[in-house]
């Protein structure tokens, strides 16, 4: 496969078509995490936040369960906008390298017909994770007070070495864990598409998913990882850019607590921050998904004109 025409692709088709960055927005955002290497001790943000009157607001139970349910409203809610938007972005992408053009009444149209398909795979996709997840977290707590039993009680540092044989053995399971993640991120990413390119249901999708992962095991892993690698980098970029715009608000906050100049300047950052994070996340959600999209057809023979790739490795299993 050819990943420099793939992405290179992708990156026209994601600028061309500028509408698809809602459904790129929808389908999931930007989630910015950052370590700016500074630990707020308990004084200082008492300092720093002090002067807000900030206090514990009691609510009743009522209020509490109500929202409750709101929030878990709210995550289903955007659950369905994501699944809807994943398979528009697919439909919109298949539609400008089958007929030229889309629109995105066209791309969302499309993306709603295979909602549900979209979320079986979802659903596929957490079952199988969280069944062995489970069974590690539990064969870890067993051996946790198994070891802590054994050390009685952790009064002296040294006692903690009776932990060991948990540790030892949790090593191994991680990482078991963080391949397995990887494994069934890529199947479900192949199983979305199988979806909306070829109109399969969840299950089917999802086997059809694990073939491709089987047979093209190198393709999808040097996706995965030059998709990250530029996800990695334009992420942190974008979190030096939204660390400077904040950092005359924060310093003013750390230094002279919350206030009014400080509020007005952290406002002012906020408004020129989120809208960047979005507006990022969307961009990339678009490119990343139009690459896969690219990859998929160009792997399973769905390109005008061409074959089905063969296989890297010998096997006797076909993708049908």
């Amino acid at each position: 496969m050819d990943y420099g025409h793939v992405l290179g692709r992708a990156w026209q088709i994601t600028w061309r078509w500028k509408f698809l960055w809602v459904l790129g927005l929808l389908a999931g955002g930007f989630q910015f995490r950052a370590n700016l290497g500074y630990q707020m001790r308990g004084d200082e943000f008492q300092r720093a936040f002090g002067r807000l009157h900030l206090s514990r607001w009691p609510l009743p139970p009522g209020t509490l369960i109500a929202l409750a349910v709101l929030g878990v409203l709210l995550g289903l809610g955007f659950w369905a906008l994501s699944c809807i938007s994943r398979g528009g972005l697919i439909a919109g992408v298949r539609q400008i390298e089958e007929e030229g053009a889309t629109t995105l009444g066209q791309a969302w149209r499309a993306g709603r017909a295979r909602f549900w398909s979209i979320v079986g795979i979802d659903l596929l996709t957490l079952l199988v994770y969280l069944v062995p997840t489970a069974v590690a977290c539990l064969f870890f707590f067993v051996l946790m007070m198994v070891s802590a039993s054994a050390g009685r009680r952790f009064a002296r540092p040294e006692q903690l070495l009776t932990l060991w044989p948990a540790l030892l053995c949790a090593l191994p399971v991680f990482c078991l864990l963080i391949v397995a993640a990887i494994a069934l991120g890529l199947i479900h990413t192949w199983a979305q598409q199988a979806v909306v390119q070829e109109g399969m249901g969840a299950a089917r999708a999802f086997g059809r998913g694990w073939e491709l992962l089987r047979e093209k095991l190198g393709s999808s892993l040097l996706l995965w990882l030059l998709l990250a690698l530029i996800g990695g980098v334009v992420g942190l970029a974008t979190v030096v850019v939204i660390g400077l715009v904040l950092a005359p608000g924060l310093v003013l906050l750390f230094a002279r607590g919350a206030a009014p100049t400080t509020i007005v300047l952290l406002i002012l950052g906020a408004l020129v921050a989120i809208p960047t994070g979005l507006w990022v996340g969307s961009v990339l959600n678009t490119f990343t998904m139009s690459s896969w999209t690219l990859a998929y057809r160009h792997l399973v023979g769905l390109e005008k004109g061409a074959p089905a790739a063969p296989p890297e490795s010998p096997s006797p299993a076909v993708i049908s």
